[in-house]
């Protein structure tokens, strides 16, 4: 959806990786097309990562009641209890983009996603043809200097939505020229960091491929294709209410020909007033729609009342869809290393070790090999349950859809086993989901890291609710000042730096997102050794009569701190 004006104060305060970094491959049959999606070839640019286990998920959110950009960002994502992946923001030609918005935005976390339209702060336009000639040419050196400098991935749509603007600014051909030759500048200028997002309405799309492919720059420009579209019932006269997957399809088919993965840049939904409960039952179908699309990296929503009421929260039952939406699996995907730029290229073994979340079982029954999938796809590569301690699939609470149940009695064990290969003197990462109706009255093992049977580093739950770090010989090396909370789900991320043997750790809230605990501390007992093996899940002291702990979403990368 065209903004046409923004504020001064607008004006003056910003895949998974590109087509060309990599999308796995999958047997994509959709209404229109039957092709095999085939991972294109890799390229040098180290752009927007592609999103690891799940899609990004963003907004644009519209300041109301006179607050800024910021404030209605934060409140939206407190309200859905989690921080967005992706923050979409629009400016004018002649602004100095990226701005302290895009840098504080990326310092949070999210990837910056900037639509830069060819008309001025002041309304004048500047054609396409110009921009294609080479006119604007100093202008937009500065620019792509500007986001090499800013140095994190960022997305950039040039001119969404063209089709509406012809011939104010010229004629497709103009337009596909323009779009070239800013892509050709920043790439000469070495701002790879950027990933291009071509935009159109969605049904330009619907409308034929010819129609689309007049403003096509070409494969060889374009990293993600995009659209904006939206379910128009019943605000629209001669309306009729259309899924996401119906508004997307077309969308969807031009950009598996093209070989791009896809993006929803702009997305919507009405109420309707004949049906209540139907926009968050939208949302929701969204998830399904997710699962059969593979191209599908990311949803940016259009959060504002321009022209309809779009806001995620205009009954309680939508916010519910949404909060749906925005709590699966399917949608987590976060930039790795806190929004400073590390790309995550795939699931290699060298990057992204092991990622998983208990969706593959039936609860109250134990968990087996077979069923411990989850929506990554990847297996645990073994199980150990010992002594008396059990390991069930438990619909404890919406981390994911199902958590890992563990019931201890005095020196038992309930963990499962990756296999890894964390070089000698690298950094490697760890992030796990707990829950516990109570503190343990004794030491319990949350997870231990192995190198040919010999343990090299623990983490451990205290009775006083403080998390520690110990290293193989059982010294502590991190220790929490503070407790973490009980009856609620808590993010425990990790790191440790086999070459300085620095090591730290970071608690979380798990619906907020707040960090509540971290610490951090050093030991050259820490330093050489490498990894082969991880446990997650528990081993209890000599003094624990009986505890359950319940465990979702672990994860292991070579990259950075996993986040979300």
């Amino acid at each position: 959806m065209r903004l046409h004006r923004l504020s001064k104060r607008d004006v003056g305060v910003l895949t998974r990786a590109s087509g060309a970094r990599g999308i796995r491959a999958s047997l994509v049959i959709c209404s229109v097309v039957s092709v095999l999606w085939i991972a294109p070839s890799a390229s040098a640019s180290d752009g927007v990562p592609m999103p690891v286990g799940g899609i990004y998920l963003g907004s644009w959110v519209k300041p109301l009641d006179g607050g800024s950009r910021r404030e209605a960002l934060v409140a939206r994502e407190r309200e859905i209890g989690r921080t967005y992946a992706i923050d979409h923001q629009y400016y004018r030609w002649d602004s100095p983009i990226p701005t302290t918005h895009e840098v504080w935005t990326a310092d949070a976390g999210r990837i910056p996603f900037v639509t830069w339209n060819a008309r001025r702060g002041n309304g004048s336009v500047v054609t396409w043809a110009r921009i294609a000639s080479g006119t604007e040419d100093p202008w937009i050196v500065s620019r792509a200097d500007a986001f090499r400098t800013f140095g994190r991935p960022v997305y950039v749509s040039f001119h969404h939505e063209p089709e509406n603007d012809v011939p104010t600014f010229g004629q497709p051909s103009d337009y596909v020229a323009a779009f070239r030759h800013i892509v050709e500048v920043f790439r000469q200028r070495g701002a790879t960091n950027v990933t291009f997002v071509w935009t159109m309405m969605a049904w330009s799309f619907e409308r034929g491929a010819a129609v689309a492919s007049q403003y096509y720059p070409g494969d060889a420009y374009v990293d993600v294709v995009a659209a904006d579209g939206y379910n128009w019932y019943p605000g629209r006269k001669a309306s009729r209410w259309r899924s996401f997957q119906e508004v997307m399809r077309a969308t969807h088919d031009f950009a598996v020909i093209h070989g791009k993965p896809f993006m929803a840049a702009e997305y919507g939904v009405q109420e309707d007033p004949a049906i209540p409960g139907r926009k968050g039952n939208w949302f929701r179908e969204i998830l399904s729609v997710i699962d059969a699309w593979p191209q599908l990296i990311a949803l940016v929503y259009f959060d504002s009342d321009r022209i309809y009421p779009w806001m995620p929260d205009t009954s309680a039952s939508a916010l519910a869809g949404y909060r749906d939406l925005a709590s699966s699996p399917r949608t987590a995907a976060m930039l790795g290393s806190g929004g400073q730029g590390t790309s995550v290229s795939g699931r290699s073994s060298t990057e992204m070790l092991r990622r998983n979340s208990f969706e593959g079982g039936v609860a109250g029954r134990p968990i087996t090999l077979s069923g411990s999938g989850g929506s990554s796809g990847d297996a645990f590569d073994a199980l150990v349950l010992r002594g008396d301690a059990s390991l069930l699939f438990d619909d404890a609470a919406p981390v994911g859809s199902l958590s890992a149940k563990h019931s201890f009695t005095t020196t038992s064990a309930s963990y499962y086993v990756w296999d890894v290969a964390v070089p000698e003197g690298s950094r490697w990462y760890g992030r796990v989901y707990l829950r516990a109706a109570e503190l343990p009255a004794g030491r319990v093992r949350l997870a231990r890291a192995r190198s040919s049977g010999i343990l090299r580093m623990a983490l451990d739950l205290l009775p006083s609710g403080a998390l520690r770090m110990v290293d193989g010989g059982g010294v502590e090396v991190v220790l929490t000042e503070g407790a973490i909370p009980t009856h609620t789900w808590v993010r425990v991320q990790w790191g440790v730096d086999q070459a300085s043997g620095e090591a730290w750790l970071e608690i979380y809230d798990g619906s907020s997102d707040r960090r509540l605990l971290s610490a951090a501390g050093v030991a050259p007992s820490l330093v050489g050794g490498g990894i082969d093996q991880v446990r997650i899940g528990g081993q209890v002291g000599r003094r624990v009569a009986s505890f359950v702990l319940h465990t979702d979403e672990p994860a292991l990368s070579l990259v950075g701190p996993v986040g979300t």
